[in-house]
């Protein structure tokens, strides 16, 4: 496992997502060196090109999917700075609905799959323990009823809301109920009262 990635602002203390040039609040300008065990050969190195030590290709991806298999928080990477997923052999998927423009997957076999959420200006990479790809029917039993969970009770609060705005109105039409008919009915009969 490596060390955690999260960042903030020297400047102002904003979070920043991993490799994020310049603080969205305070615009100061941030310099990144990302150094992470080669993919292959597993020897410490910076990803800015091959490995020195065994001459593989460095995916960046690749390094933060370890770092995603290391903890239970999302990893935020700023979109400029990486490639694409489908560069590094993500496929186009779903997930659950959190803001994101798109969904990306890629398959870890027996290790469930790595799930990349496209935002505006970031991705956020997580590990799901069992796989959306090979197993989607599994997948949503474990990580689709929590998700329908948040959504629902979600609901719920929005429509306790909206049924108390309701009951508030109807109470109101019940005091007055041809009030609505005359469009100065209410507001007269409070500037007669307050004269």
């Amino acid at each position: 496992m490596t060390e955690s990635r999260a960042e903030a602002c020297v400047n102002c203390g904003e979070e920043l997502a991993l490799f994020q040039p310049v603080c969205q609040r305070c615009e100061t300008s941030h310099e990144w060196e990302y150094q992470a065990p080669c993919h292959n050969c597993g020897e410490p190195v910076a990803y800015d090109g091959d490995c020195p030590h065994c001459g593989t290709e460095l995916i960046v991806w690749r390094a933060l999917e370890a770092d995603a298999l290391g903890t239970d928080e999302p990893i935020s990477v700023w979109k400029e700075s990486v490639p694409r997923p489908t560069a590094a052999g993500y496929r186009v998927h779903l997930g659950s609905i959190h803001g994101q423009w798109v969904d990306y997957r890629r398959s870890m076999d027996e290790d469930g799959d790595m799930h990349i959420r496209s935002y505006h200006n970031h991705y956020e990479l997580h590990h799901d323990e069992v796989s959306a790809v090979d197993s989607p029917g599994r997948h949503l039993l474990r990580h689709g009823l929590p998700a329908a969970f948040e959504s629902g009770s979600e609901l719920t609060v929005r429509t306790g809301r909206a049924l108390a705005e309701s009951g508030r109105l109807l109470r109101r039409t019940a005091r007055s109920p041809y009030a609505w008919l005359t469009r100065d009915s209410e507001p007269s009969e409070k500037r007669e009262k307050t004269k």
